[in-house]
């Protein structure tokens, strides 16, 4: 079925946090038309598909385009983070995209198509998919096909196991630990990232007995204190993180003992 054409200036591929950032900044600074495509259904890209208990490993300042400010720069005064500028959650970042698109279209410069695909002939014509209908469309790009979707992280809820799994095995991407029915007989967590990480201490928080924990690390993560990044009113422990670092780099004796020290 074919949906007629569209001549556009920026053909953006993926509504996730980088195709996002890309089209608020064009808008901002010109007269340029935008069509963005993203697989699906909402913009956000990879946070539509995230745990149910992740939150931004660093302040929400931090993140999300120039026009809009993610979150109200709140200190939390509880909880692990205590003193620190808030971290939203992936429900909170889902909501913030949203009205960054509603802003966008409203500028007159973007149209957006969701659930749709794209595939190219190597030239500036574009050819688009309705996932749903099937529905095909002709994009002529006048300057740009800006490939957004690139950058797009592999998470658990998403890939297929790069490991076999014996039968009578349960195995679970992290955000089907929230839909839990009955106790498991211990849970293995397998991958060292962040997210191996919030599922260690989710299920920890949840009274989960340590000894029923197992960690797969593949190898070893290095994390930075979000204590030393913080932004607005205290960027001051950022310079101070900052000095440390640097310090650590001029006394260290060697890469082993330089890592010590940081």
């Amino acid at each position: 079925m074919n949906g007629g054409s569209i001549d556009v200036d920026y053909l953006v591929v993926g509504a996730g946090a980088a195709g996002m950032a890309f089209t608020d900044a064009l808008v901002a600074d010109s007269d340029a038309s935008v069509l963005m495509v993203d697989r699906r259904h909402s913009p956000g890209g990879h946070w539509n598909d995230a745990y149910p208990f992740v939150r931004l490993h660093q302040p929400s300042a931090f993140y999300g385009v120039n026009s809009r400010n993610l979150g109200e720069d709140r200190i939390d005064e509880g909880g692990p983070n205590a003193g620190g500028y808030e971290r939203a959650t992936a429900p909170e970042i889902c909501s913030y995209f949203q009205a960054v698109l509603r802003d966008l279209v409203a500028s007159g410069q973007v149209e957006f198509l969701p659930l749709t695909t794209c595939a190219s002939n190597g030239s500036e014509r574009v050819r688009t998919t309705a996932q749903l209908t099937g529905v095909e469309r002709e994009i002529t790009v006048r300057r740009k096909v800006v490939d957004a979707h690139y950058l797009e992280g592999t998470i658990p809820a998403t890939h297929t196991p790069a490991f076999a799994v014996d039968d009578g095995v349960q195995c679970i991407p992290v955000s089907e630990l929230t839909r839990a029915s009955h106790p498991a007989g211990g849970y293995v967590v397998m991958g060292a990232g962040k997210t191996g990480m919030d599922a260690c201490t989710w299920l920890l928080d949840n009274g989960v007995d340590p000894a029923e924990i197992a960690w797969v690390k593949p190898r070893e993560t290095w994390a930075l204190d979000r204590a030393y990044w913080q932004p607005r009113d205290q960027v001051g422990r950022f310079m101070i993180g900052w000095a440390a670092s640097i310090e650590a780099a001029a006394t260290a004796t060697s890469i082993p003992d330089l890592f010590d020290r940081l």
